[in-house]
């Protein structure tokens, strides 16, 4: 029998991008079934066996810990203890987390990003925001996943916005490792 024991609202939902068009993202950690994830219509539910789970947030996953630190999750509270002593390999979730900062930067769907017009709304703020929760968990040893809205406007407004310095310049001040350089990088 599968039994959830963590759930949360998970994408543009949790972070607070979501859109009248935005789909609902959910994140389940289960026990007595398998990894899977199931679309159905506007619903998309990860369910992350708990084995599974405590892999993906040693390795530093951005998805599984925007799960573990959501403050909109509902736990079991015999679980409760389990997750408040999960913390990723440092490590591992700065490497995730700038690669996954860098792809977004440097490609869309396998086509290399040579200028900066060429980079999406959403990509764009996805960067900003692995920056700025790598940049509060290496602060603060967790981050919100949910940011405000002050923040919301903020990116989007860089994102939509702003030069290609300006959104580098703020990207890097964000990011508390260094970033490799982009393609499209003004000097």
């Amino acid at each position: 029998m599968v039994g959830v024991i963590l759930e949360t609202v998970h994408g543009s939902h949790l972070y607070g991008f979501a859109h009248a068009d935005s789909d609902y993202d959910f994140y389940r950690v289960i026990t007595g079934g398998k990894t899977m994830q199931t679309v159905t219509g506007k619903q998309d539910i990860m369910q992350v066996e708990f084995k599974d789970f405590q892999r993906l947030i040693s390795l530093g996953t951005h998805q599984a810990l925007e799960a573990l630190y959501s403050p909109i999750k509902t736990v079991d509270n015999r679980w409760q203890p389990y997750f408040t002593g999960f913390h990723p390999d440092l490590g591992q979730m700065v490497y995730r987390y700038t690669s996954a900062i860098t792809n977004f930067g440097t490609r869309h769907q396998k086509t290399p990003i040579l200028n900066f017009a060429e980079l999406q709304l959403k990509p764009k703020r996805h960067m900003l925001r692995l920056a700025d929760n790598l940049g509060e968990y290496m602060t603060k040893g967790y981050f919100n996943p949910r940011l405000s809205t002050a923040k919301v406007n903020e990116y989007t407004d860089l994102a939509t916005n702003g030069s290609a310095p300006e959104f580098e310049r703020e990207l890097r001040t964000l990011c508390p490792v260094e970033l490799p350089p982009f393609l499209w990088s003004e000097s």
